[in-house]
């Protein structure tokens, strides 16, 4: 994962100014490349995170036969696109998956790109950007006449405060003719859910299939020439996805919250790596006020979105995320993306016994990117430079999951019963058949974090259900800005900017 930065009507000191704003993004190199299209002054930046060919021939931008690319995330049927394309004639220079984009746009092929990406080309009288399906990495434009395209909200605010704005739609291909300033939103562009009910006759054959899918979805995210590690929360989802690892990756680390010792996740992560036989590295969060009330006020900064269970999930990531990074880890998995294709939440499990459960899980998709998408790409790069894969979100194993009907999904108080039996002769039953617990509930944190924060009279928030909290005055003082200014910000620079105008 890196940091892009494209601009239109800016310069290099501009642009150079954006990027370090976002160094977090990626140490490893920067890269910056200025061209001339008649009046107009185009600008590509890039923060390199090396991960797949450290070496220089991987740096950014790249260019291939007068076409520029800026890229921030993985392709994950690299190696498949790679043999057709050396079959075809094309020549590599590097063994970087982003090269690929470059001879998918020739041939008028980007649609089959597979991966967690945003990316910006340019190519004459056009500037092309585009995220993936679910829009796991983020990616914000602002046009005012001129523009600027970047990877946080961070460097765009810092140019333009209170500025209108956008996320660059998810699953799509945004066009922008520079010669008429013509935008063209190409929708629904790599993946749409299908509406096939999956049949499959037996729970045993779900299972099967659950597993392969699964399998072959973290197989084909091991993509990396550097370490990988996983968080291990002790719950089933990243149980799961640690077995699988497991398997793959030998010495494999595995990263639990320790904030209470007597706490339920703490003891399932510890039962789960034993029987794996992983290295459990145990995180210590301490109870420290004036730091947890400060890394509270921080993430509402690194997430750029005020939700009360962001917070409280964020803070705990980012002691996972210090931690990988003092180890050299770049490359971590998660098991985000398991309540939604099974539909696990207790809010909307009253639905699941309505013709339309299915379609309620695939709409739980549209807004991740603004959500745990969000809140996990920005809180693992900022206090680790580290780049977070999360298998559950697999297309193909997401097109059979959310066609599964009702009978297949639960029983009883299993909410996911496809994973429970595909896995029970992997892991311990204890894993297995544990209740569902929210992980800032189940590490014993959710509790002591909102009394402390509810009962300082200067770092003050509102009920959980609403969408924005309420800084107190001290804000100014702690972090240069007033309440008023960030409540604005907040509104202006993040509630409104879901919909591409």
């Amino acid at each position: 994962m890196c940091g892009i930065v494209a601009t239109i009507g800016y310069t290099k000191e501009d642009v150079n100014e954006m990027l370090e704003i976002i160094s977090h993004r990626g140490r490893d190199n920067r890269g910056i490349m200025e061209f001339q299209y008649n009046d107009k002054n185009i600008i590509l930046g890039h923060n390199r995170l090396s991960i797949n060919d450290t070496s220089p021939l991987g740096n950014q931008p790249m260019e291939y036969e007068g076409v520029q690319l800026v890229v921030n995330g993985e392709i994950w049927n690299y190696p498949q696109l790679r043999n057709e394309y050396e079959e075809r004639g094309y020549t590599f220079k590097s063994n970087s998956d982003s090269e690929i984009i470059l001879f998918l746009y020739k041939e008028n092929e980007l649609k089959r790109l597979s991966g967690m990406f945003s990316f910006v080309i340019y190519d004459e009288n056009k500037l092309i950007l585009s995220r993936d399906w679910v829009g796991k990495l983020p990616l914000y434009i602002f046009n005012n006449g001129s523009y600027i395209i970047a990877s946080e909200l961070k460097s765009i605010i810092n140019t333009h405060k209170g500025a209108d704005i956008k996320f660059v739609p998810k699953n799509s291909l945004v066009e922008i003719n520079l010669d008429t300033n013509k935008i063209d939103v190409h929708s629904n562009y790599y993946f749409n859910f299908s509406n096939d009910i999956t049949n499959l006759p037996t729970r045993e054959e779900v299972g099967q299939k659950t597993y392969q899918l699964l399998r072959d979805a973290v197989d084909k995210r091991l993509l990396s020439d550097v370490p990988i590690a996983t968080s291990l929360s002790g719950g089933i989802d990243s149980a799961v996805i640690t077995y699988l690892l497991s398997t793959k990756i030998p010495n494999l680390k595995a990263y639990t919250i320790a904030f209470d010792q007597s706490s339920p996740d703490l003891q399932k992560a510890r039962v789960c790596a034993k029987h794996l036989g992983v290295e459990l590295v145990e995180v210590f969060v301490p109870r420290d006020e004036e730091l947890l009330k400060q890394r509270f006020i921080d993430s509402i900064r690194v997430i750029e979105y005020p939700s009360t269970v962001q917070m409280e999930v964020g803070i705990l990531q980012s002691f996972i995320a210090e931690q990988m990074a003092k180890d050299g880890i770049k490359v971590a998995f998660s098991g985000e993306g398991s309540d939604e294709s099974y539909g696990s939440y207790g809010m909307i499990r009253m639905f699941s016994k309505k013709p339309d459960w299915s379609n309620i899980r695939k709409k739980l998709f549209e807004k991740q990117y603004y959500g745990n998408l969000l809140r996990g790409n920005t809180i693992f790069m900022n206090y680790g430079t580290i780049e977070l894969r999360c298998p559950f979100f697999d297309t193909d194993f997401l097109d059979f999951t959310t066609n599964l009907t009702d009978e297949f999904l639960s029983k009883g108080s299993q909410w996911k019963l496809p994973l429970a039996d595909a896995f029970r002769p992997y892991l311990p039953e204890e894993i297995i058949e544990q209740e569902k617990r929210a992980f800032q509930k189940g590490t014993n944190f959710k509790q002591y974090i909102e009394e402390l924060i509810l009962n300082d009279s200067n770092i003050n928030f509102r009920n959980r259900k609403n969408m924005l909290h309420v800084i107190g005055d001290n804000f100014e003082k702690i972090n240069g800005f007033s309440h008023k200014k960030m409540k604005a910000e907040l509104t202006s620079t993040n509630m409104g900017i879901y919909q591409w105008i």
